[in-house]
C-alpha cells in the first residue's frame, strides 16, 4: 500500500506569501506533507506539474443558481464548467422569498451530495425582517454564515424578481449579523436602484437604446453612494461587511477610506469589469447590474486588485445558455438579456491579463482568488498549501498560448472568445482527487461536497 494517495511533483508550488519549487503529497482528502524538489513520493497517483505551477483551488464567492427545484440539475450542469477554470469552491447565493429558508437550504445541501462536481456553499439573499430573525438559525443549523442584501427598496419596479430591502431591515440585518461573531458577514448589491429607475426612464424617453445608454443610467456614483450608506451603517453596528461586484474606480477608494476609520470592510470584483467597458464592442453582451462603466474604471480596478483595495475576484456567475442569452438580441440594451456564465473565466483572465501583461504576481493571484475569500468567509482549510489544509488545488501553465474557445470551459459562450490567452489551468485537484486534466472532466457529479461555516466558539 502506497503512503500516499496523490503525489503532484516537478511544479512550483504558489501561496499568498511567496513560491517555491517542491512536492506536494495528498491522502485522505488533505495535503499531507511538502517535500523538497526531487524527493520521492510514494502515492498511487503521481501528476506531473514539471514547467507548471501549481495554486489553491480558486473560491468563486458570487455565483447564482436557481432555487428549489431546479438547484440539482443546474448544478451539475454549472460546475462541471467550473472545474474547468480551477473552481474548487463556489458561493452560491439562495433566494426564499415568501418561505422560511431552513427548510431549502437543507434540501440544497443534500442536492450538492449528488449533483456537485466541486465544492458549494450557500449565501442566503435577506430580503424581509423575516429573513433577518432566522439568521441565527441559518449559521448554528444549517452552517451559512454570509448574507446578501439588494439596496433601494424604492426601485423595484426595475427588477420586480428581486426584493431590495430598505434601510431599516438593512440595518437590523447588520445588527443580527454583528451579534453572530465571525465569520459572519454582510453582503451587499451596492447600486441605487431608485436613482437609476428615473435615469434610465429619461434615456428611454429620448430613444437611446445603445449599451453605452445602460452604463449612463447607473453611472458611477450610484455605487459610491451605496457603499458609504452601508459602511456606515456597518461602522455603527459593528458588522463585518463585502461588497459584491465593485464596478467603479470609486468602490475601492471608498473601501480604503471606511478601512481608515476602523470598518471591517472588502470588496470584488468581476472578470467583466476589468476588460469590458461602456464603448466596448462588447457592451451589449456584458450587460450587467451594475453596468460596466468605462476604460478608466477597468485600470483602476486592475490597479486595486494589485494593492488591496479589491479583495476576492467574483464572476456574479449566471447560468443561461446562448438560445437564452441571445433571445431578446442586442440591438436594444433594455431589451438585451442580463448575465453571462463567467465563473470559469476567472484564473485564464488573471493569468492571461494580470500576470501576463504584469499586472499582478502569482501570490497576488492567489490571494483574491482563494486565500482572502477563505479568511472573510470562514472556508476552513482552503485557500492556502499547507499540510493539514484541504487538497484542492489547480495546476496552472503559464506558457500555455491558447485561442480562447467557450467549450474549454464547458459553454456554449464567453466575453472573451476568440481572444489569446496566455496562462491557462491545466488540472484541477478537487479533495486530492485529479478531476480535470488538459480540459478533460474525470470527476463526476456528487464529488463536490457542501461546505458549512462555523461560528466562533460555536459548539
Amino acid at each position: 500500500m502506497a503512503a500516499y494517495e496523490l503525489a503532484i511533483v516537478g511544479g512550483v508550488v504558489v501561496t499568498a506569501r511567496g513560491e517555491w519549487r517542491g512536492e506536494i503529497a495528498v491522502s485522505g482528502g488533505r495535503i499531507a506533507a511538502l517535500a523538497e524538489p526531487g524527493t520521492t513520493l510514494d502515492a498511487d497517483r503521481t501528476l506531473d506539474a514539471t514547467g507548471c505551477h501549481v495554486l489553491p483551488g480558486v473560491i468563486d464567492p458570487h455565483v447564482h443558481m436557481p432555487s428549489g427545484d431546479a438547484f440539482a440539475a443546474i448544478c451539475e450542469r454549472e460546475t462541471a464548467s467550473l472545474i474547468r477554470g480551477g473552481v474548487t469552491t463556489a458561493m452560491v447565493f439562495v433566494a426564499s422569498p415568501h418561505e422560511p429558508y431552513g427548510p431549502l437550504l437543507a434540501r440544497q445541501a443534500a442536492a450538492v451530495g449528488s449533483a456537485a462536481y466541486c465544492n458549494i456553499a450557500f449565501s442566503p439573499i435577506i430580503e424581509s425582517m423575516e429573513h433577518v430573525r432566522e439568521l441565527p438559525e441559518l449559521a448554528r443549523e444549517h452552517g451559512a454564515t454570509s448574507y446578501k442584501m439588494y439596496f433601494a427598496a424604492g426601485g423595484r419596479e426595475l427588477y420586480p424578481e428581486t426584493v431590495a430591502v430598505d434601510d431599516g431591515v438593512l440595518y437590523e440585518a447588520l445588527g443580527q449579523i454583528a451579534a453572530l461573531g465571525d465569520p459572519a458577514v454582510a453582503m451587499v448589491h451596492a447600486e441605487n436602484w431608485e436613482i437609476a429607475a428615473v435615469l434610465q426612464e429619461r434615456l428611454r424617453a429620448e430613444g437611446r437604446r445603445d449599451p453605452a445608454a445602460w452604463s449612463e443610467s447607473r453611472p458611477n456614483p450610484l455605487e459610491e453612494e451605496c457603499i458609504r450608506r452601508a459602511a456606515y451603517y456597518a461602522e455603527l453596528q459593528g458588522c463585518p461587511l463585502y461588497v459584491v461586484h465593485m464596478s467603479t474606480a470609486e468602490g475601492p477608494r471608498v473601501i480604503r477610506e471606511m478601512r481608515a476609520r476602523g470598518v471591517r470592510i472588502d470588496g470584488e470584483t468581476c472578470p467583466h469589469y476589468l476588460e469590458v467597458h461602456a464603448e466596448h464592442e462588447k457592451a451589449a453582451l456584458a450587460k450587467y447590474n451594475p453596468a460596466v462603466k468605462w476604460r478608466a474604471d477597468n485600470e483602476a480596478l486592475w490597479r486595486a486588485l494589485a494593492d488591496g483595495g479589491v479583495s476576492c475576484m467574483g464572476s456574479d456567475h449566471i447560468p443561461i445558455r446562448w438560445e437564452q442569452k441571445s433571445a431578446g438580441g442586442f440591438d436594444d440594451i433594455w431589451e438585451a438579456r442580463g448575465g453571462v456564465p463567467g465563473s470559469a473565466t476567472i484564473l485564464p483572465l488573471l493569468l492571461a491579463r494580470g500576470v501576463s501583461e504584469g499586472r499582478l504576481t502569482l501570490p497576488q493571484v492567489v490571494q483574491v482568488t482563494s486565500a482572502n475569500a477563505a479568511r472573510l468567509f470562514g472556508l476552513e482549510g482552503k485557500g492556502r498549501i499547507a499540510p493539514g489544509a484541504d487538497a484542492d488545488l489547480v495546476v496552472v501553465d503559464l506558457a500555455r498560448e491558447v485561442d480562447f474557445r467557450a467549450e474549454r470551459l464547458g459553454v456554449d459562450y464567453s466575453l472573451f472568445e476568440g481572444e489569446r490567452f496566455r496562462g491557462w489551468p491545466v488540472a484541477t485537484v478537487l479533495s486530492g482527487r485529479v478531476v480535470m486534466e488538459e480540459g478533460e472532466v474525470s470527476g463526476s457529479p456528487g464529488d463536490g461536497r457542501y461546505v458549512r461555516r462555523e461560528l466562533e466558539g460555536a459548539a
